[in-house]
């Protein structure tokens, strides 16, 4: 699976959604309207930097409305030969991702990431994270007329032994940063950020999918909280910030 799409009841399919998704959940959204003119989104540099920017420049509205987690309740896994991906409960949102490419860039420094997630160090260690591709497979791909817009203008180039854009690499281990960017988006398909950790082991969209089906499928793994009524068992102490009182106060002319 290249990319990862969504399609609506009337049949209507979306594409290479997981760079936007990766954003806007890193950065808190989870409810906006997006207005397409195709059917996939922009592959802009092939990081999420620019949606990341244009959120930025237009600003954030908060909402009188209690924001709903996903919470991991228990140990949710699947695997594909040797490829493996799981999420199990935490107190926050981590990701643990390693990669095995054979290629000389790949070593036992830049081929594995362990973050916790946050607005902050998503800006500034993931955002920026390309998508990569080895140029072997993108003859094969654009010879069945497929990844056609491919360019070193929006991905990482990747011969046996180098990396072909002039520039370089952004940080050393940008394609196990860039595998975490994506997992962020695909774990994102269900509109609601997670609490809970990820670690994934060479798993890609297909698995992550695979992943997430597994666990809405199981409803004892996972459960719906609001922000504040959600508290670590080890300090009771409420992990999630409270919706302000004038919320509350706006929300109660309405009731």
């Amino acid at each position: 699976m290249l990319a990862t799409s969504i399609i609506n009841p009337q049949g209507v399919r979306v594409s290479t959604i997981e760079h936007f998704l990766s954003a806007v959940s890193s950065m808190g959204l989870d409810n906006l309207l997006v207005e397409l003119d195709a059917p996939e989104l922009p592959i802009l540099d092939g990081s999420a930097r620019g949606f990341i920017d244009s959120i930025m420049h237009a600003g954030l509205i908060e909402q009188c409305a209690l924001k709903k987690y996903l919470l991991i309740k228990k140990t949710v896994s699947v695997k594909d030969g040797d490829k493996w991906a799981l999420l199990h409960p935490d107190s926050k949102f981590s990701i643990d991702f390693m990669i095995d490419f054979k290629h000389p860039l790949i070593s036992a420094e830049t081929n594995r990431l362990n973050i916790e997630v946050s607005k902050e160090n998503y800006i500034s260690e993931i955002a920026d994270a390309r998508t990569f591709g080895f140029v072997r497979d993108v003859e094969l791909l654009q010879q069945k007329g497929l990844g056609l817009g491919a360019s070193l203008n929006n991905a990482i180039g990747l011969d046996e032994y180098s990396v072909l854009n002039p520039e370089g690499l952004r940080f050393n281990n940008e394609l196990v940063r860039h595998k975490t960017l994506d997992a962020i988006g695909d774990l994102f398909v269900s509109g609601h950020n997670i609490i809970g950790a990820y670690h994934a082991y060479k798993s890609g969209h297909a698995l992550n999918n695979k992943l997430m089906l597994a666990l809405l499928n199981d409803v004892e793994s996972w459960e719906l909280v609001s922000v504040g009524e959600y508290k670590n068992d080890a300090t009771r102490e409420t992990i999630l910030s409270k919706p302000k009182e004038e919320c509350f106060e706006s929300l109660s002319m309405w009731s």
